[in-house]
């Protein structure tokens, strides 16, 4: 126990920090810091909509001849 009236069991069972005399379950979290997402490569998904799209002419072609 690290003071605060809870096992350290429990407290790890709840996601709390069993060291932590401050951190108990049921205790508030501090809010989180905010990250910026990082930015993905832009026209990946383009690639994937012109193989599809040329090998549905590629199959609409076929078929003709």
């Amino acid at each position: 126990m690290d003071g605060d009236g809870y096992f350290d069991i429990g407290e790890i069972i709840a996601g709390a920090a069993p060291n932590d005399p401050d951190d108990y379950p049921g205790a508030t979290a501090a809010p989180a810091a905010t990250t910026t997402p990082t930015p993905e490569e832009p026209g990946f998904e383009a690639v994937f909509a012109i193989a599809g799209l040329l090998a549905i002419a590629y199959l609409v072609l076929r078929k003709k001849e």
